[in-house]
């Protein structure tokens, strides 16, 4: 038996533990995923919860991890999947230049899978 999930059943699911932002973006993220795939994603909130982290910048992330030499997001993505939540006054911005993605100044955030 499965049980279809829309924005609302996930975001309840996951509230408290995400930002309203990175909620979206990984519903966004799971939403493709099943598109690419071509079937069904089984929704877990605890493995989501668990494979995933938020942080406020590029910066944070080094921080936690300091022995990794993470300089960009480009060598988060070495280690896992990241997704970026761009900043509302950068994200014009950005569809135009994506090669800035990496830069703190850009970024409201990032959600990284743990490695």
């Amino acid at each position: 038996m499965k049980t279809s999930v829309n924005f609302y059943d996930f975001s309840n699911a996951l509230s408290g533990h995400f930002s309203y932002d990175a909620m979206l973006a990984l519903y966004d993220y799971y939403e493709e995923m099943e598109e690419d795939m071509g079937q069904e994603i089984t929704f877990d909130p605890v493995a989501i919860r668990c494979d995933w982290s938020e942080y406020v910048s590029l910066k944070a992330v080094q921080d936690d991890y300091p022995s990794i030499g993470i300089e960009s997001v480009e060598d988060i993505m070495d280690h896992g999947n990241v997704v970026v939540l761009p900043n509302d006054n950068w994200r014009d911005f950005l569809k135009e230049f994506p090669q800035y993605y990496g830069e703190d100044f850009c970024s409201a955030g990032l959600l990284v899978t743990q490695f």
